[in-house]
C-alpha cells in the first residue's frame, strides 16, 4: 500500500477534557474483540479507558486520580504481562491501575518536581521530571540522577540496564546505573524519543527522536562500546513546528514500520523509512525517510499511537489533542457503500448517525447534570440572581516561544481548548512581526485572522481569530541588543467573557541558539575577546549568562579542563550561534573569570552592557579586558556578503515584477526582454512566495551591518553618530559590494 497514492480517512472519535502532557493516550492489547481499547488521561487528574465502534463512544471506566487537580502527565502500560495494568504519573506519584479502573498500587517518589515521564516494567519503575531521572525496584529508590538540562523524554531498553534520556541540550544521554555512559547530539533539542519497530529497544536496534527544530531523526546503541551511532538526522520540508509525539507501526504491511509524528502546529505525518529489507535490515541502511502522509487537524497533537480501534480489520492512526478531540486515521475508505447495510448508505454515513446518536444521549445527560448543579447552586447562594458571582475555572492557555533558526525568527503560540476570540500583543521594545501565510491561524490561512497593528515603534496589535480557530501562531523577529518582555492578553470566545495575561521575556542575545560545539572554520584566528573577573562566584556568572541568552541551562554545566592562558584550567562551557548571520559566541566561565570569545564585536558590545549592569545591582566591581582582533570585522562581512547579495538580489527581482508585467501585458512575445527578465517573469510566483517567507530580511541585515559599526566605533573611542559616514555606508548597503564596505569599515 502506498499513503501517498491511497491517503487516510479521518473520523473524530470523541472528545474529553484539555489534554496537556504528551504520551497520555495508550492503545491497549487485542482482548476478546477484534478492536482495540484506549487509555486517556486528561488535565483534570482524569484517567478514561474507551472503545469505539461505528461512530459510536463507549466508556469502559472513568477514574478520578487525584483530589487535588493534578493533571496527567504521562499514560503507559506494565510491557512485563499481558497488559491489564495501567500506569499514570500525576504531581510526584505514579498510581496503578487495573482494567476496571480501581487503584491497587500509589508510588510516591521523593523528586521535588512533578513527573513528566514513566516507564513501567514488572516491577521495575523509571520516571523523569524537568530536572531529574530516577529508577525504582520493587518501590525502593534504584538510581536517581540531576540533570544540567531540562529533560523532555525517556526510554528504556529491552534488557532494563539502559534509559536513554533526552533533553533541552541538544542531546540524547545513555544512563546506566544512575551514570551518564554516552551521548549523541542532535539538531535541536529533543522533545520525543522513542524505540522504532518494537514496544522497547533491543540491543542495537534504532532508536527515533523528533525536535524543538522540527528535525526527526534516528540512532542506535552498541552496548558493548557503550557509543551511539546517529543514522541520519533531517529536517520536515514542509514545517518546522516542533515534534511533540511520534510513534512507529506497519501502517502498509511490508514488515518495515512507518513513523508516525504529532506536531505542535497540528499536523500528523506518516513517514516511510527509506532503505531495503526487514524493519532492522532497512532501518540500519536508512539515509532517511520519505513523507508518505500528511494532515493537519487545526491544534497542536499532544499523543499519537496506531492499531485497530473503531472497525475490525483496519489500522488507523489515534491521536488527541490539546482540547482533548481523539481523532483517528484509518486506512479504511470510509467514503464506501457498507456491505452490512441494506440501506446502501456509506461507511462515513454511519459513523456520523452514531456519533449523532451518542451526541444526543451525552446532551441529554449534561443537561440533566447542569439542572441538578444550578438548583444546588441557587439553594446555597440563597437565590439565582447572585449566581454572576461565582468564580470561573482559570482559563488553560497552552503559550509556546521558540526559535526557528533556519528562518532567524521566532515562532509565538497560544492555544486554547475553547475558541480565540482576539489576542493583545503589546511591548516597549522593537518587535518585527512577520506577516506571512504560512504564520497566521491553525488552518494557515491569512483570512482566518484580522491583524490591527498601530505604527509605533514598539509592538501593539491586536489579533482578531475566527469562530473555530483554537491556535494561534505569529511570526516575529526580535532585534538584538533590545531586551524586555511582550505581553499577551488571551481572550477565549465564550460566554461570560474570560482572558489571562502572559509575558514573554525577550533576551539581549535573543538570535543566538545553543550549539554543541563551535563550527570548524571558526578559531581564535578570526575571535576577538572580552574577560570579566571579580569577585563573583560561578552561579553568579551563570545567572548573568542566563539573563544575556535564551536555552541557558538551568544549572551550571560539568566543568571540563581546557586550555587557558598559561595553563589548563577546569571551566564550564556553552557555545551558541547566532540564527540570522552564523556568528559564533564561546563563553568559558569559573569562579571570578568569564571569558568571552565571538566574531561578533556586536555581541561582545551586547555582553559587555548586560554584565556591567547585572555586576552594578549586586555591587561587584568587576574588571573588563578586550582583545579586539583585526580580523573579526572581515570575516564577520564574510558572513554576511552570501545573505547580503541573495537578499539584495531578491528585493530587486519583486520590484520589478510589477514593472514587467505592466510593458508585457498586451504582447504575447517576451523575447524583447533580456533572460533575466524573461526569468524574473516566469518565476514570478515562486519569487514572491520566497520573499514573503523572509519578509523584512534585506532591512534586518541593513540593520545588523549598522549596529556593527557603531560597535566598532565606540570599541575604538570614536564618534559613532558621524552623519556623514552614515550616510556613506546607507548608499554603500544600496548598492551593495562587499570590497567596498570592508573598506568602508577599514579606513
Amino acid at each position: 500500500m502506498d499513503l501517498s497514492r491511497v491517503g487516510l480517512s479521518r473520523s473524530d472519535i470523541c472528545c474529553i477534557g484539555p489534554i496537556s502532557g504528551s504520551n497520555t493516550l495508550k492503545l491497549l492489547p487485542f482482548g476478546k474483540s477484534r478492536r482495540q481499547k484506549f487509555i486517556v488521561g486528561d488535565n483534570a487528574g482524569n484517567v478514561m479507558c474507551l472503545q469505539s465502534k461505528r461512530g459510536e463512544t463507549k466508556t469502559i471506566f472513568k477514574t478520578k486520580t487525584n483530589s487535588s487537580n493534578n493533571p496527567i502527565t504521562c499514560v503507559t502500560l506494565n510491557n512485563g504481562d499481558s497488559g491489564d495494568k495501567y500506569f499514570v504519573s500525576e504531581g510526584r506519584s505514579v498510581r496503578g491501575l487495573n482494567k476496571k479502573g480501581k487503584e491497587f498500587c500509589h508510588i510516591k517518589t521523593n523528586l521535588s518536581e512533578a513527573i513528566q515521564n514513566v516507564v513501567v516494567r514488572d516491577k521495575d519503575i523509571w520516571v523523569s521530571g524537568a530536572l531529574t531521572y530516577a529508577s525504582y525496584r520493587d518501590g525502593v529508590e534504584h538510581e536517581y540522577l540531576t540533570c544540567a538540562d531540562a529533560v523532555s523524554c525517556l526510554v528504556v531498553s529491552e534488557n532494563n540496564e539502559s534509559a536513554f534520556v533526552g533533553g533541552k541540550d541538544n542531546q540524547i544521554h545513555v544512563v546506566e546505573n544512575g551514570t551518564i555512559v554516552c551521548g549523541a547530539s542532535t539538531t535541536g533539542g529533543v522533545n520525543s524519543l522513542e524505540s522504532y519497530g518494537s514496544g522497547q529497544p533491543s540491543v542495537g536496534s534504532p532508536i527515533i527522536y523528533g525536535t524543538d527544530q522540527g528535525n526527526l531523526g534516528m540512532i542506535t546503541y552498541d552496548n558493548d562500546s557503550k557509543s551511539m551511532k546517529k543514522l541520519w538526522d533531517m529536517p520536515s520540508s514542509r514545517t518546522s513546528a516542533v515534534v511533540n509525539c511520534l510513534t512507529s507501526y506497519d501502517l502498509t504491511k511490508d514488515d518495515v514500520p512507518e513513523i508516525i509524528v504529532g506536531r505542535d502546529d497540528g499536523t500528523v505525518q506518516v513517514y516511510k523509512v527509506d532503505g531495503e529489507g526487514s524493519a532492522l535490515e532497512s532501518a540500519s541502511s536508512s539515509s532517511g525517510a520519505t513523507l508518505q502522509f500528511e494532515r493537519c487537524v487545526g491544534e497542536s497533537v499532544r499523543s499519537v499511537q496506531a492499531g485497530v480501534v473503531s472497525s475490525a480489520g483496519y489500522d488507523e492512526v489515534v491521536l488527541c489533542t490539546y482540547s482533548g478531540n481523539i481523532v483517528s486515521f484509518s486506512t479504511e475508505a470510509l467514503d464506501q457503500v457498507d456491505e452490512d447495510d441494506k440501506q446502501g448508505r456509506s461507511k462515513a454515513s454511519l459513523d456520523m448517525e452514531g456519533k449523532s446518536k451518542h451526541m444526543r444521549d451525552e446532551l441529554a445527560k449534561l443537561e440533566k447534570k447542569v439542572e441538578a448543579s444550578h438548583a444546588k447552586l441557587t439553594k446555597v447562594s440563597g437565590g439565582a440572581h447572585v449566581l454572576n458571582n461565582i468564580g470561573f475555572e482559570q482559563l488553560q492557555v497552552n503559550q509556546r516561544f521558540s526559535l526557528r533558526a533556519e528562518e532567524g525568527s521566532y515562532c509565538l503560540s497560544f492555544e486554547l481548548p475553547v475558541p480565540i476570540e482576539s489576542v493583545l500583543l503589546q511591548s516597549s521594545i522593537p518587535v518585527n512581526l512577520l506577516d506571512s501565510e504560512d504564520s497566521l491561524g491553525v488552518g494557515k490561512s491569512q483570512g482566518n485572522v484580522v491583524i490591527s497593528t498601530s505604527n509605533t515603534p514598539n509592538l501593539n496589535s491586536v489579533y482578531r481569530c475566527a469562530e473555530s480557530c483554537k491556535r494561534l501562531e505569529i511570526r516575529l523577529r526580535t532585534v538584538e541588543g533590545q531586551y524586555g518582555e511582550i505581553n499577551a492578553t488571551v481572550v477565549a470566545n465564550v460566554q461570560p467573557k474570560i482572558a489571562k495575561r502572559l509575558t514573554i521575556e525577550i533576551k539581549p542575545l535573543s538570535l543566538h541558539f545553543r550549539i554543541p560545539e563551535p563550527r570548524g572554520d571558526v578559531n581564535d584566528a578570526v575571535l576577538s575577546t572580552v574577560k570579566f573577573s571579580g569577585q563573583f562566584s560561578l552561579n553568579q556568572a551563570h545567572e548573568w549568562i542566563q539573563v544575556c541568552l535564551p536555552d541557558v541551562p538551568v544549572s551550571v554545566p560539568q566543568l571540563k579542563a581546557i586550555d587557558g592562558d598559561t595553563e589548563q584550567e577546569e571551566l564550564a562551557e556553552l557555545v551558541f550561534e547566532n540564527a540570522l548571520v552564523p556568528s559564533t559566541l564561546i563563553i568559558r566561565y569559573r569562579q571570578g573569570l568569564v571569558t568571552i570569545k565571538s566574531d561578533s564585536i556586536s555581541a561582545i558590545a551586547i555582553i559587555r552592557e548586560v554584565f556591567t549592569k547585572e555586576a552594578n545591582k549586586r555591587k561587584i566591581n568587576i574588571s573588563i579586558r578586550f582583545t579586539i582582533n583585526p580580523e573579526t570585522v572581515p570575516f564577520f562581512l564574510k558572513m554576511l556578503d552570501k545573505k547580503m547579495r541573495e537578499q539584495g538580489k531578491l528585493a530587486r527581482h519583486v520590484g520589478l515584477i510589477d514593472a514587467l508585467k505592466e510593458i508585457t501585458n498586451d504582447a504575447n512575445d517576451t523575447s524583447f526582454l533580456t533572460k533575466e527578465y524573461q526569468g524574473i517573469l516566469k518565476n514570478a510566483p515562486a519569487i514572491k512566495q520566497k520573499f514573503d517567507k523572509q519578509p523584512k530580511a534585506l532591512e534586518t541585515l541593513y540593520g545588523i551591518v549598522y549596529d556593527l559599526y557603531v560597535d566598532v566605533q565606540k570599541f575604538e573611542g570614536k564618534d559613532a553618530k558621524n552623519q556623514s559616514a552614515h550616510s556613506k555606508l546607507q548608499h554603500i548597503l544600496e548598492n551593495y559590494n562587499y570590497e567596498s564596505l570592508l573598506r568602508f569599515f577599514q579606513t
